[in-house]
Order: C-alpha cells, then structure tokens, then sequence
C-alpha cells in the first residue's frame, strides 16, 4: 500500500467506489453526475497527499540511507505468501505447513552424504595448515560490518557487534583461535535459517521462490578471517585458472563477457566461425559434493588442522524454514557450499575448477564466471566440427563425476560467424539435441550471430525508457533532485553496464542510445518543451558516448596495470613514440582486415588511449587517473 494512502484518501476512494456501484444500479443522469464529482475529489486527494508526502520526505532525506529507506517505502511490496500453496500434491494452509513444503523443496536438490572419505591427493604447493588471528584481526572484521546486515539464528545483531568491538574483540580473538587449533567449527554456527523469496510464476507454487540463507554473524567474521588468508593463497599459487572470472579480485562479468568476445572476433578475422554452447548447471552451489571440495583444498597445499577445520565447517549442517513467525523442522544440509556465507563462493570456485583443466581438442575453449560456462570451438572447416561432441562428452563425464547435472533445457548453441554460409554442426549433450539459437543472453549481455552488438543495444533501450517510464509514473511530485538521483541510481547502470564490450560505431544506435538520456532529462526536469542539450547541460549530464569513452580507456588502464585478469599482453607498447602521442606509453594499433573487430575494444581503445594527455596516463593512483579522465572528457 503506497505510503500517502491516508484514511482520509481512503474514505474518499470509498465513496467513489460506493457511487459508482450505485451509478450503475441506477443509471441515472444525477447518480452519474455524483460519481463523477465523488472521482474528481478522489483524484485530488490522492494528489494533495502524494504531493504533500513527497515534501516532507525530501525536508527529511539528508543522507543516503534516507534517501534509499523512503524509496524503497515506496516500490517494495510486501507481498504477503497466498493461504494455501503446494508442492507437487501436497497442500497446506497453515504457517507450520507452508514452512515444511519450503524446507523439503529446498532440501531436495541436496545429494546424499559420499559413502567414502576425500581421496588423497598430493600437492606440490607450500602448506597452508595453521592459522592464528588477533584482536585487532577481528577488530577490522567487525568495523567492516554493515550496521543493518541482518542477524543469524542466534540473534547477535551487527549493531551489537559494532557497538561493542573494542570489549569483545579479544575474547573472539582467543575463541577462533581455539576452533582453528582444535579444528572443530562450532555446531551453532552451522545452522541456518532460510526465509522463502517469491521469483515468478505462480505465488501459490513453492517451487517459484528461492531461499535467502541467514548464518550467525559471529561464525561470518571467522569466516572472513580464514577466507582472507585462503585467497592470499590461492592468488599467490595461482590455484584457480585463468579462465575462471567470478567471484575474484580484478574480475568481473565484463571481463568474463570480453574474454569470450575477443576470442569470436578472432576467429571471425580470421574467416572462421564459432560453435558457441552456453552450459547451464542445475543447483551447482547446493549439489557439489563436501569430498570433492576438501579434496581440491588438499591439492591446494591446505592440510592439518586447518584441512580437519574445513571438514567440521563442512559437516554436520542444518537450515529450517520460516514462515510467517513458524519455523520448520531442522533439516540436514548434505552437499553444497553453505548458502549466505563467506567461504563458500571460494570452496566452490577450487572444487569447479577442474573443468578448466579437461584436456580438450585443439581451438577449443572454456570461459567461466562462477557455475556459468561458455564452450567456443573455433571452426575453420569441416574437420574442425567432428571435435565438439567428444569435447562436450568429456566435460559431461567430468560433471558426473562431480555429481553436477546440467540443465538440458536451457543449455543453448550458437554459431557466430560472418559466413555467407555458416555452418550448422549436429550438437548432442547426453542424447539430448541442443538448440540453436540466434540471441542469447550472456551474464547480463545479449549476444547476437554476427556480434553486431545490435540486439542487445535494442534491448538496453528498452529497460532503460520502462525504467524512466516507470520513474515518471511514481516519483513525478518528488523534484528534480530526487528524480536526479533516481535516475543516476537506477537508470545510469543498465546504459553503462559492460559498455566497452559493445560501445557502438554506428551512428543510428548512438543516437538510439542518447535519446534514453534525452527522455530522462525531460522526466527529471519536466520540461518537454526545452531541447534536451540544455537540459542535460543544466543538470550536468555529459553525452553517454563520453561516458562510454571513459570506461574504455578506465578499462584498457586497468588491463594495462595488472589489476584485470585479462592479459596485458592484449596490448603492445609503441615501437616508436613520436610527436603525434600525446602520453609517454603510447600503445601500438595493429592493422586489422574488418571493420567489426575495428571497432571492438582492444582495437579501438588503442587511439583513445594514445590521445590522452600524459599527466592523465601516468596517474600515480587508479583515483588519480579516474579524476583527471573524468575532468578531461566529462566535465
């Protein structure tokens, strides 16, 4: 219910309501004329209350935290779960109901406890076997705590925490001490209390809501402690492959999307084509087997207590369901990384990552970002087909191994090509044909056959006028302030997001694209007969091709410093610098034959980046470099 609905607007919605069941009744000239009057009022008073509580909110709004807290006063719906819901045959009615369908549906994906302990697996690597924290140690982990993170099953608030570090910090310095030496992680924090998040579809289906996993905030800070010192690790022996772009320092999916990009453009230059199959892994997280991940951590170089401490975090788990204020009976947690914790995107990372080892057949590839897999073989003739299929038996067989299923149903092929005549291979998985597709969407990125990028500009578009559209409806009486941060917040992001993966050269989608800004400056401001160049100007809004030049060059500094996971070798230096560079570490263009891979990212970021001026290029810091490209192009 939106927050100016007052009891006054009510009733005057009520007797709106009222003479319009008696217009009808009646049919009479005087009971429409009454209707009609009673409407006007109504829509008044819906105005003067809206307008009114948007007044008193921006007088209250002063930090960003208002400013989010009465937004989300508005859009959220609490919606509430429907009396009955069912999973499969069964129904029911009541809180305690509803909370055993929600935990047996989340539980069942989980694979039964493996029979036979981890393997033992020798490791080159140094040994990572003992850890020990301080004081000041858990003093950092708790300042890093947000005060409104909500607490676990135990209750133990962050704003508790928070408030009380400096007491505390020791005591839970000395008691993560002696679980990391005794190798034992306590039982209480294994348990986690999962609350149901309705997705799509049928609200009354249990299957159509996913579980938010909430863990004990003590047990997280420990958590963080070890998960700081197994990443030094993993990074420092480079353990994961390169291939892997999720949850790691220096990557993200823009990287991700960009590796398997440039290789298609490659090929493409080249005259080939690309047989794309995009996997699709069912429950990965919840279904990977605990021998499996302690088997990966001891090839790792993790062994002794901190290898037996990893087994009891692992082991013994359980999560319950609550519903309304009912909670569930506790359930055992048999595979899987635990859900809303620290550790576990990075267990799951080593124990997936094997799948970047498989020894495929030549020109054959795999990117990855988290459980999301994307097979590319480059095919310049027919020979080049016959591989695929061995090579997609192979990555099966290795998911089987891992008990990890895949999800036929939405694993897609795509061939991307220039071909007048692109090829069209007969892809199996499991004896299951796969589809071809001509679009797909690739982490947030739709990908088109030609990789003209045109699809997915179309489809930016679109989100970002709904977006502005729906930001007109809601916040028109909030003032241009409000609508300024709104559209910064919500609208900004989906015309940037991988942007230096398809910044387009065409003029037509250049312009497709500004006029989302346009419209937006006119939403804003509510002018709609003043140009959008001086609206833009008067709010300060530089073009988004400017924008996009930004984080091309941000980008190409990035991979250039080392702070990406793509390669620096991407880019060469400058053989000769000369008097048309305008910085002291100009790069080198090498010639291309078309006009798409021209126009990509690492061709076309060479002039941008060879054009900045050299106080910029050579920042000392990636801020300082950030505001001086910023001032340069956006001021």
């Amino acid at each position: 219910m939106p927050p100016w609905l007052t009891k006054n607007v009510g009733r005057c919605l009520q007797k709106r309501d009222s003479a319009r069941r008696q217009a009808r009744k009646q049919n009479t000239n005087l009971a429409w004329r009454v209707y009609r009057q009673l409407r006007n009022a109504a829509v008044q008073a819906v105005r003067r209350s809206k307008e009114k509580f948007f007044s008193t909110m921006a007088s209250k709004v002063t930090t960003p935290r208002d400013f989010w807290k009465a937004y989300h006063s508005i859009t959220k719906v609490h919606a509430l779960l429907p009396n009955n819901m069912f999973l499969g045959v069964s129904s029911s009615s009541s809180s305690a109901g509803k909370a055993e369908l929600f935990n047996n549906f989340f539980t069942s994906c989980f694979n039964p406890p493996s029979s036979c302990p981890p393997a033992e697996v020798s490791s080159s690597l140094p040994r990572l076997s003992e850890l020990e924290v301080d004081g000041l140690d858990v003093l950092h982990a708790i300042t890093r705590l947000k005060s409104d993170t909500s607490s676990g099953p135990d209750g133990i608030s962050a704003r508790m925490l928070k408030l009380c570090c400096s007491s505390i910090s020791d005591h839970l310095a000395a008691l993560f001490n002696s679980s990391l030496s005794s190798g034992i992680f306590p039982a209480d924090w294994k348990i986690s209390r999962v609350t149901p998040i309705y997705k799509k579809g049928d609200v009354s289906s249990v299957t159509n809501y996913r579980p938010i996993s909430l863990l004990s905030l003590v047990g997280k800070l420990l958590e963080r402690l070890v998960h700081s010192e197994l990443l030094n690790h993993v990074l420092e022996h480079n353990v994961i492959s390169d291939q892997q772009f999720g949850f790691r320092p220096g990557s993200s999916t823009q990287e991700a999307i960009f590796s398997a990009a440039h290789s298609w453009h490659i090929t493409m230059e080249e005259g080939g084509s690309n047989v794309v199959v995009f996997l699709d892994l069912a429950k990965a997280f919840d279904t990977i087997q605990h021998d499996r991940v302690l088997s990966t951590l001891t090839s790792a170089g993790v062994s002794g207590p901190l290898l037996t401490w990893f087994t009891s975090y692992l082991s013994g788990r359980q999560q319950f369901v609550v519903v309304q204020g009912s909670s569930s009976t506790p359930t055992a947690v048999t595979s899987g990384v635990p859900q809303g914790s620290i550790l576990g995107p990075l267990l799951f990372l080593l124990a997936f990552d094997g799948i970047f080892h498989l020894s495929l057949s030549d020109k054959s590839s795999l990117v990855g970002y988290a459980d999301d897999c994307t097979y590319t073989k480059a095919a310049h003739s027919d020979m080049d087909l016959a591989d695929i299929n061995s090579d997609l038996l192979q990555i099966t067989s290795w998911l089987k191994s891992q008990q990890l299923r895949l999800n036929h149903s939405k694993v897609k092929c795509m061939v991307i090509s220039r071909r007048t005549s692109p090829p069209s291979p007969d892809i199996n998985l499991e004896d299951h044909p796969i589809e071809q597709v001509s679009e797909f969407k690739l982490l947030g990125v739709k990908v088109d056959p030609t990789l003209t990028w045109r699809l997915h500009i179309d489809h930016v578009c679109a989100r970002a006028k709904k977006t502005t559209g729906f930001l007109y409806r809601s916040f028109r009486l909030a003032g241009p302030s409000c609508l300024n941060h709104l559209y910064k917040a919500l609208v900004l992001p989906i015309l940037d997001y991988s942007s230096p993966i398809w910044d387009p050269a065409q003029k037509c989608h250049i312009q497709a694209l500004e006029r989302c800004q346009n419209f937006a400056a006119r939403v804003v401001t509510n002018e709609w007969s003043t140009s959008p160049s001086e609206l833009k100007a008067s709010l300060g809004w530089p073009l988004l091709a400017r924008r996009r030049l930004v984080q091309k060059i941000s980008l190409c500094r990035r991979i250039l410093q080392g702070d990406s996971l793509v390669p620096d070798s991407l880019f060469t230096p400058h053989p000769r610098p000369g008097m048309q560079h305008k910085n002291s570490t100009p790069l080198f263009r090498p010639r291309v034959r078309t006009n798409h891979l021209r126009n990509f990212f690492p061709i076309d970021v060479v002039g941008k980046w060879n054009a900045i001026p050299d106080d910029v290029a050579s920042a000392s810091s990636t801020l300082s470099f950030k505001l001086k490209l910023k001032h340069l192009y956006l001021s």
